[in-house]
C-alpha cells in the first residue's frame, strides 16, 4: 500500500482547515471523497471548511496505481 502522512489540519480562521501531508509519488489521495492534487514529488494540501461546531473527522486516503490504500483519519475540534 502507499505511504501516507498527514499533518494535523490547522485553522486559517473560522471553519476553514488547510490539511496537508505527503504520500508516494503518482498516487491519488482524496480528502473526505473530494479528490486533491498531488505534486510531483507527493506533496498535497486542501482547504476544507466544516458546517457544523464540535468534533469533526477529515479522512485522508491514498490509491496507487495498483488499486491498493492507504486510510488516514484526524479529528478536528471546530470552536464557534
Amino acid at each position: 500500500p502507499p505511504a501516507l502522512q498527514v499533518k494535523k489540519p490547522y485553522s486559517i480562521g473560522g471553519p476553514f482547515y488547510m490539511v496537508e501531508g505527503t504520500t508516494d509519488p503518482g498516487c491519488t489521495v482524496f480528502i473526505n471523497d473530494e479528490e486533491v492534487d498531488v505534486e510531483s514529488n507527493g506533496h498535497f494540501k486542501k482547504l476544507i471548511s466544516f458546517n457544523k461546531v464540535g468534533r469533526n473527522s477529515v479522512v485522508a486516503k491514498a490509491v496507487n496505481a495498483a488499486g491498493k490504500q492507504t486510510i488516514q483519519s484526524e479529528t478536528v475540534l471546530v470552536e464557534e
